[in-house]
C-alpha cells in the first residue's frame, strides 16, 4: 500500500494511520502474506498498575514473567490473553479462575491455550482486563480530650457552648 492509499483506507474506515509506537504499547500487525519486520528496541520498561486504565489494555513489558506474577505484581487483572498467530489461537489466563482451580478446565474447553512457559516480555504484545481497585473514602473521625472540654459544655456544639 502506498503512503496516500494507506490515509485513504484510515480515513475510509475511521481510523488513524500509525505514527510511532510508545514504551508499554503493544501492537499487531494484520498481514495477508509472510513479512519481515525489523525489531523495534529502545530502553526496556516495567509495567505497572499505573500504566492501565480500567477495561482492555493492549501492552508489552520489559518484565520476564509469566501470567501468574505478572497478575501478581501488578494486581486487579481479570484476563491476561496473547494471540499464537502460528496456531491461531488464544492463550488465556485468569488469576481468578487459577485461585478456584479451574483454570485449566476452563481453557481446555474454549480451545485456548495454557500460557504454560510464555513469558510475558520483550517481542510479545498481550491483552490486559485491568479492573483497578475502586476508591472508597475513609470517615474521618476527630478525637476530642473530654478532660479537656469544659463539662458545661457536654452535649452541645463548639458553636452554642460559650464557656469562659
Amino acid at each position: 500500500m502506498t503512503t496516500a492509499e494507506l490515509a485513504s483506507y484510515a480515513t475510509a474506515k475511521g481510523y488513524d494511520v500509525l505514527t510511532g509506537i510508545g514504551q508499554k504499547e503493544g501492537f499487531w500487525v494484520n498481514a495477508t502474506a509472510p513479512v519481515t519486520l525489523s525489531i523495534l528496541s529502545g530502553p526496556g520498561f516495567s509495567l505497572t498498575a499505573k500504566n492501565l486504565v480500567t477495561g482492555w489494555n493492549l501492552v508489552a513489558t520489559a518484565d520476564d514473567l509469566g501470567p501468574a506474577a505478572f497478575s501478581t505484581n501488578v494486581g486487579n487483572i481479570t484476563t491476561l490473553w496473547a494471540w499464537d498467530n502460528v496456531n491461531s489461537a488464544w492463550y488465556f489466563y485468569s488469576p481468578s479462575l487459577a485461585t478456584n482451580n479451574t483454570l485449566a478446565s476452563y481453557i481446555q474447553s474454549k480451545s485456548y491455550k495454557d500460557f504454560g512457559t510464555l513469558k510475558l516480555g520483550n517481542g510479545l504484545g498481550f491483552w490486559v482486563n485491568f479492573a483497578p481497585t475502586p476508591f472508597v473514602p475513609v470517615n474521618t473521625y476527630v478525637t476530642v480530650d473530654v478532660l479537656s472540654f469544659p463539662r458545661s459544655c457536654v452535649g452541645m456544639s463548639s458553636k452554642t457552648c460559650r464557656h469562659q
